[in-house]
């Protein structure tokens, strides 16, 4: 199965019958017409479903016994949305921005409202073009098999957490702690933001959604982090080098800002960003420009469009 979900209508989401594949969570069916908290539906009553916290990892209890900050930053939690300020409902539950998804509760997510996952694309400029994909993947986000990670603070991150230790720890063999730790910093520096918004994904709630940040980070000239000697069978995470296809890329963008719901505000922020990636393709050199341009007129409508500039010389 699609680990995106498929739109229906305009700014609709059809979800699976049963929340999360969970058989005993049954969604309630929401009408297109009443998927937006601004439109009375008195007969919703979803099943509410919170799942045990891990012991191994931070997340919100069942039933929030102390005041949570939403809509800001909170005990090192960033709680704040991509868009504008969400709101929260009478029983002090945020309010999924994207409307009603017929479940109630935080899921199987760590926490209420937003829950952020950052996807790592990092490149390096052989021929073809590559970059690590993971093969264990542990959060059920397919994009093109990036390295994905849940994190609590995301604007402190430029690779996911798992994904830059196994890289490091390969690094060592190589350089000294002192040298990865000034190859990282040159090259996060530099990291490139492709796309940050909401996700249309199974394990949403009414009061706890995903947002993704996909951010690139790219050895342009194979001289650092494009030397890592990873392979699928030396590390747990199964992160190996493996060819770009840039077509491929251009559609996962697209669908990711598709069905991201941002407001009038944020696509005009969105439509002002321009990115720029300095790699190679197929021995050509070569510049590529991704233009994410969105048009608002009451509905988000995205066009993104990968464009190659050749540099002289």
């Amino acid at each position: 199965m699609d680990g995106l979900l498929k739109i229906a209508f305009v700014s609709s989401v059809i979800y699976e019958k049963y929340y999360a594949g969970l058989t005993s969570i049954t969604r309630t069916y929401v009408p297109p017409k009443n998927a937006s908290w601004k439109v009375p539906f008195p007969n919703y009553s979803p099943a509410y479903y919170s799942a045990p916290c891990d012991a191994n990892k931070h997340c919100d209890p069942e039933k929030l016994s102390h005041t949570v900050k939403f809509n800001s930053i909170d005990n090192n939690v960033d709680r704040r949305s991509t868009g504008k300020k969400y709101s929260i409902n009478e029983k002090g539950l945020p309010l999924n921005p994207n409307g009603r998804t017929g479940v109630q509760g935080r899921g199987i997510l760590p926490f209420y409202g937003p829950n952020y996952v950052v996807v790592s694309l990092i490149t390096r400029s052989s021929k073809p073009i590559e970059y690590l994909a993971v093969k264990n993947a542990d959060t059920d986000l397919d994009i093109l098999n990036m390295p994905a990670e849940f994190v609590t603070m995301p604007d402190s991150v430029k690779i996911t957490p798992k994904a830059e230790t196994v890289i490091k720890e390969i690094m060592l063999k190589s350089y000294g702690n002192k040298t990865i730790e000034e190859i990282f910093n040159k090259v996060t520096k530099k990291a490139t933001l492709l796309f940050r918004g909401t996700l249309e994904d199974e394990r949403n709630t009414d009061n706890a959604w995903i947002e993704a940040i996909l951010i690139q980070l790219t050895d342009s000239n194979v001289r650092k982090l494009g030397l890592a000697d990873v392979e699928e069978s030396n590390n747990p995470l199964g992160l190996h080098w493996t060819p770009l296809e840039i077509t491929e890329l251009k559609a996962q963008l697209q669908r990711l800002v598709a069905q991201a719901h941002l407001s009038i505000t944020d696509s005009a922020m969105q439509q002002a960003r321009e990115f720029s990636w300095d790699i190679r393709d197929q021995g050509t050199a070569g510049k590529f420009k991704t233009f994410v341009n969105i048009l608002a007129n009451g509905v988000t409508m995205v066009n993104i469009v990968l464009t190659t500039a050749s540099l002289a010389g």
